[in-house]
């Protein structure tokens, strides 16, 4: 049998496993780019901010202008002069160039940008970062531009090795042992006052007190909380405005749209390799990659807006991760494989709609992959272990039950295994003793052979009525049978079905005795005792061998009574506890006050004479009211009256095996009457 302690023990250790191993396999790359992927569809599907970026604004280097150049590159230095000054006379905030100037050109261009950089006052260039043997160093622009320029930023942003996706951004990198911030975080400190050194970097100095309320991972980035696609792939989702150059420098647009905003000038034209797959890089809603200016200008969007997106500590993931395993436990413990499969499918669903709206209400990730990866491994790890369980299990209930019940309560309890109640349970039960009349002598005068084959026929029809009527097998001690009701299936109607297999049995005995005597053999009789009480029902013996079976007084009584037919001349004896609950359903005579050997407290017992819907002869219906009188008078020392109403239920009836105990008493007590202290009981002094 499994043991109880285990059947709660491994599973929880297998939820507890589960929900670990969930969270550690997100440090691996795949896992962690999955759960990133699901964020991709949380972003892509949440309603956009339109007050995200209000203070940023891009200019786009579009096809329409490109195309006036007999080359792109390098990008032409007087366009990109004249786009500074018409954002520097509509009066920028500041102006952030997403356009690498490593070279000098020809030197009237060269000299008409450095003019309008250095006339603007508030131009910040792009630097780039370079990795030699595993360590950065920073690319500056050519000396001039630099010289020229108000500040220098960080181009570059962390890329996903796995699916080439800008996620978010490192707000500053370590180089050469200095704190270099990116192009989006320098215009933001540019703008809280921060100083800028004379290697055109801005400085970090209190940094905590200038950052807006938005953590750093341990790698030093915050998602970038993109709100729309590229302007090129869906205008009208894009939430930053965005301007082709090429409107820009016909004087399309008006000046004043660039007062005090974060101007940012960058490559939007098609052949270009400043372009970058994001959250809402996708083939199936043709959403193409993202110009690099306008990540920048979304980073910087993000800081402005100060709402970046936030995970949770993997403590409080592992408890959701946890919290969901134990309910999907919970379901595979009280449903079988079917159903428990359906609970996943819709706590994993449920779970996915629940994130993507939270997302929206909150901007906080919730696990979803790790969530799911727990689920699902506890889903199968559950199912194995209960296939390995149940079938180990419905072995040991076939060997252990398969010779106390019918097949088909064994059948019952293999597809119900948690009816069983098993290790020493108090429960009431309903007890039968049966016992063939005379079997010694029977035994004395038969050969062996056929005394055997006797028994078996016996035995057998006695056990299969047990079985029919739901009663379990104790044991047989030579003739005598020993059963229960109640256990280890639950039956409220135990002592009902007791009786009425206890009936039955007396019927089939008594056809086997005519049976019996046809074939020359001896007559037989049973006799049955009956009691219903609270007893240990279990598994009761040694590691290497025990018996499913029951202890305790009410199981001696019942025994008791079974003795006690003989001092009556019935065949079938039930307690008081079990009268109480059958005597609606049989017709039962009270027998009398009983205080059997070994105990002192009386009981009560009766006998059962059949259902009360049989039909009886007159003469029978007749001693029995004469009989109940008779005994009335009994209780009440009215030993005369008693004796006349029992001799006169005798005449009705001789063979009456209470009537004539009754009648002996009656005389008896006649000749020597019992003291003021008698209280009806007799004591059985034989077992």
């Amino acid at each position: 049998m499994i043991k109880k302690e285990s059947k709660i023990t491994v599973p929880l250790s297998i939820v507890l496993l589960c929900s670990i191993v969930a969270v550690l396999l997100m440090q691996l790359p795949f896992f962690h780019t999955l759960e990133y992927k699901t964020i991709d569809w949380r972003i892509r599907f949440r309603s956009p901010d339109k007050s995200f970026g209000k203070d940023v604004m891009v200019v786009l280097l579009d096809e329409a202008i490109m195309d006036q150049f007999p080359c792109r590159s390098p990008v032409p230095r007087g366009m990109l002069a004249r786009l500074i000054q018409i954002a520097d006379e509509g009066g920028a905030r500041f102006i952030g160039l997403d356009v690498f100037l490593k070279n000098l050109t020809s030197e009237d261009r060269d000299n008409e940008l450095l003019m309008a950089i250095k006339k603007s006052g508030k131009v910040v260039p792009v630097s780039a970062l370079r990795e030699e043997n595993g360590q950065y160093r920073l690319d500056f622009p050519h000396e001039a531009f630099l010289n020229a320029a108000f500040a220098t930023g960080v181009a570059d942003f962390p890329i996903n090795p796995i699916d080439q996706r800008i996620r978010e951004l490192q707000v500053y990198y370590e180089v050469e042992g200095k704190r270099v911030p990116a192009l989006s975080s320098s215009l933001f400190l540019l703008d809280q006052g921060g100083k800028v050194k004379p290697s055109k970097l801005v400085g970090m100095e209190r940094f905590s007190e200038k950052w807006p309320s938005m953590n750093l991972d341990s790698l030093n980035r915050i998602f970038i909380n993109y709100q729309g696609p590229p302007a090129s792939s869906n205008p009208d989702r894009n939430i930053i405005r965005t301007l082709p150059a090429s409107a820009v420098l016909t004087g399309l647009i008006p000046k004043a749209w660039f007062k005090n905003k974060f101007v940012l000038i960058g490559a939007g034209y098609a052949d270009n390799t400043d372009s970058f797959r994001t959250p809402f890089y996708s083939r199936l809603y043709d959403y193409d990659m993202m110009p690099g200016v306008e990540i920048h200008a979304n980073a910087l969007a993000t800081i402005l807006d100060g709402k970046t997106i936030n995970t949770l500590p993997v403590a409080v993931s592992f408890m959701i991760i946890l919290f969901f395993s134990l309910t999907l436990l919970l379901v595979e413990k009280w449903f079988n494989a079917i159903i428990s499969a359906i609970a996943l499918a819709v706590l994993c669903s449920g779970y996915s709609v629940f994130c993507l709206i939270f997302f929206e209400k909150t901007n906080l990730i919730l696990p979803m992959i790790p969530l799911l990866t727990g689920l699902i491994l506890t889903f199968i790890l559950m199912t194995v272990y209960r296939t390995l369980t149940e079938g180990r299990q419905k072995r040991w209930i076939k060997k252990t039950f398969q010779m106390y019940l019918s097949p088909e309560f064994v059948n019952i309890l293999l597809k119900k295994p948690d009816l069983l109640s098993l290790g020493g349970e108090e429960k009431e039960l309903t007890v039968l003793f049966s016992d063939l009349k005379g079997f010694t002598s029977l035994s004395e005068v038969m050969p062996p052979s056929d005394l055997v084959s006797l028994l078996n026929e016996y035995l057998d029809g006695m056990t299969q009525i047990i079985f029919d009527h739901g009663g379990t097998l104790d044991k047989y001690e030579g003739d005598a049978v020993m059963a229960f009701w109640g256990a280890p299936l639950e039956d409220h109607e135990h002592a009902r079905k007791a009786v009425s297999a206890a009936l039955e049995m007396s019927r089939f005995s008594d056809s086997l005795s005519l049976k019996f005597q046809d074939e020359g053999r001896p007559a037989i009789k049973t006799r049955f005792g009956l009691n219903t009480g609270r007893v240990i029902v279990g598994n009761i013996g040694s590691q290497k061998r025990f018996d499913y079976t029951i202890i305790g007084d009410e199981v001696n009584l019942a025994s008791r009574l079974e003795s006690a037919n003989k001092q009556y001349g019935t065949y079938l004896v039930i307690s008081h506890s079990t009268y109480t609950l059958v005597r609606d359903h049989f017709m039962v005579r009270a027998l009398d006050n009983l205080r059997v050997k070994g105990k002192e407290r009386p009981v009560k017992v009766y006998e059962v004479l059949g259902r009360l819907n049989d039909s009886y002869e007159l003469e029978f219906k007749k001693m029995l009211d004469c009989y109940r009188q008779g005994f009335l008078a009994y209780t009440k020392r009215e030993w005369k009256e008693a004796l006349r109403l029992f001799e006169e239920g005798s005449g009705l009836k001789p063979d009456d095996g209470p009537t004539l105990t009754y009648i002996e008493r009656c005389r008896y007590f006649l000749d020597n009457p019992p003291d003021d202290s008698w209280d009806g009981v007799f004591r059985l002094t034989t077992k």
